[in-house]
């Protein structure tokens, strides 16, 4: 008779240990699962949060100082892997339609150890997430907004990295073939990203 009652609290015990092992392996991996999601649509975030709610107000500031171009913001501050997100407007202030192209390339850079970043030792297509930017077709007297996402690439040492904006533009309707001289919209903007 006590053999027969202890092998029933054992079955007990056993159940209860196998009921609570199975609710922390449920908690456990419920929380693997939230930190995936979270990690996964962080690295959504970079393209869809596009421009900051407060850049049409400088969007406007831009247009009506009559300025050709504008970079609201000129320095941003990121880690490695991040986006640094640049907001460019174009303003057609010529007296006709006009196609307009953003070209960017790299100016220079100082490390956190001092040395100087040569434009030869970094590949602009690497840190931008677009290849080239597209044409934008702009009225008289209209302006556009272009995202220049920024996002510095494995490998990338702490420092200040410094980019050049050059806009180029054709009134006939064709695009921007060359960006100097004449076709070269404006003077060149520079953005700064500083990599922490």
């Amino acid at each position: 008779m006590k053999k027969i009652q202890n092998s029933k609290k054992a079955a007990v015990e056993l159940s209860v240990n196998f009921i609570i092992g199975l609710i922390f392996g449920i908690v456990l991996f419920s929380f693997g699962m939230m930190f995936s999601i979270r990690m996964l649509n962080s690295s959504q975030d970079v393209i869809e949060q596009g421009l900051p709610s407060y850049f049409d107000a400088l969007a406007e500031q831009c247009v009506q100082r009559g300025d050709k171009a504008c970079l609201p913001e000129i320095k941003k501050e990121v880690r490695v892997r991040e986006a640094a997100q640049f907001g460019l407007i174009i303003n057609n202030i010529l007296d006709s339609k006009a196609n307009f192209q953003p070209v960017l390339s790299f100016s220079r850079g100082k490390l956190k150890d001092g040395s100087i970043v040569e434009s030869s030792q970094v590949d602009v297509t690497k840190w931008s997430l677009s290849k080239g930017f597209k044409i934008e077709s702009i009225k008289n007297n209209d302006h556009a907004q272009v995202e220049i996402p920024l996002i510095p690439p494995a490998g990338t040492k702490k420092g200040v990295y410094v980019f050049n904006v050059k806009i180029c533009y054709s009134e006939s309707g064709d695009p921007p073939s060359t960006c100097s001289g004449t076709t070269q919209y404006n003077p060149t903007l520079q953005m700064t990203v500083e990599v922490v």
